[in-house]
C-alpha cells in the first residue's frame, strides 16, 4: 500500500516535471528527425562528427529551455505556483541555456562562418512568429504550430551546414522537406474527424503538437 506521503510528492514532481521538460513528443521528432537527416547528408568525417555533436547539444539545450522560459513568462498552461517551483524554473533556465551557450560558443569558434548564424536567425524568426499567433488564441492555434516546426526542422540545414561546410541549394531543399512532413503530421493530428451522423471529434491535444 502507498503511503501518504508517496501520494502527495508523486502528482508534485510530475508537475515539476511538465515545468521545466517538454511535453510535445512530436516535437522531438521534428527537432531530431531533420537534424539526423542533414548530418547524414552532410557526410562529416573527422573533426565535423565532433561539430555536429555540439550543433545536436546546442540544439536540445534550446528546445529544452523554451518549456521552463514559457512557464516563467507565463505563457505556458503551466506555471509557478510556489517559490520552489519558481526556484526550479529558474534552475533549469540557467543549465539548459549554459549547455547551450557553451556549446554554441565552441561551434561558431570553429566553423568562423555567418551560415549558421543566419540558419539561427530563421530559427527566432519562427518561433517569435508562433509566439504572437499563440497569443491570439486557439484560431491560430495550427497556424502557430505550422509555423513553430520551422524553427524545429531549421536543425536539418544546420546539421548539413556543420557536417560538409556548405550552405547550399541542398541544404535548403532538406529543410523544405523536412518541414513539409512535419507539417503533414500537423495537418493530419489537428484535423477534425467526421462521424457519419455529422458529429466532428476534437483534434488531439498531443503528437505532433509544437
Amino acid at each position: 500500500m502507498s503511503s501518504p506521503t508517496f501520494a502527495i510528492q508523486a502528482p508534485a514532481t510530475a508537475r515539476l516535471h511538465s515545468l521545466v521538460w517538454p511535453r510535445e513528443h512530436g516535437a522531438w521528432g521534428m527537432l531530431l528527425v531533420p537534424l539526423a537527416t542533414g548530418a547524414a547528408l552532410g557526410r562529416p568525417v573527422g573533426d565535423r562528427v565532433v561539430l555536429v555533436l555540439l550543433l545536436t547539444l546546442a540544439a536540445l539545450g534550446l528546445f529544452c529551455a523554451r518549456t521552463p522560459l514559457e512557464a516563467r513568462l507565463g505563457i505556458s498552461p503551466w506555471r509557478a505556483r510556489s517559490p520552489r517551483e519558481r526556484r526550479v524554473i529558474h534552475h533549469s533556465i540557467y543549465i539548459y541555456a549554459s549547455v547551450s551557450l557553451g556549446a554554441l560558443t565552441i561551434l561558431l569558434w570553429q566553423i568562423r562562418s555567418s551560415g549558421l548564424l543566419w540558419v539561427g536567425a530563421a530559427a527566432a524568426t519562427a518561433f517569435l512568429g508562433q509566439a504572437i499567433l499563440r497569443s491570439r488564441g486557439r484560431r491560430t492555434r495550427m497556424a502557430s504550430q505550422l509555423v513553430g516546426s520551422i524553427g524545429l526542422t531549421v536543425t536539418a540545414p544546420a546539421a548539413y551546414f556543420v557536417a560538409s561546410g556548405r550552405l547550399d541549394t541542398t541544404a535548403f531543399v532538406i529543410w523544405v522537406a523536412n518541414w513539409v512532413f512535419a507539417a503533414n503530421q500537423i495537418s493530419y493530428v489537428q484535423a477534425p474527424i467526421g462521424f457519419p451522423d455529422g458529429r466532428k471529434a476534437q483534434p488531439s491535444s498531443s503528437g505532433a503538437r509544437v
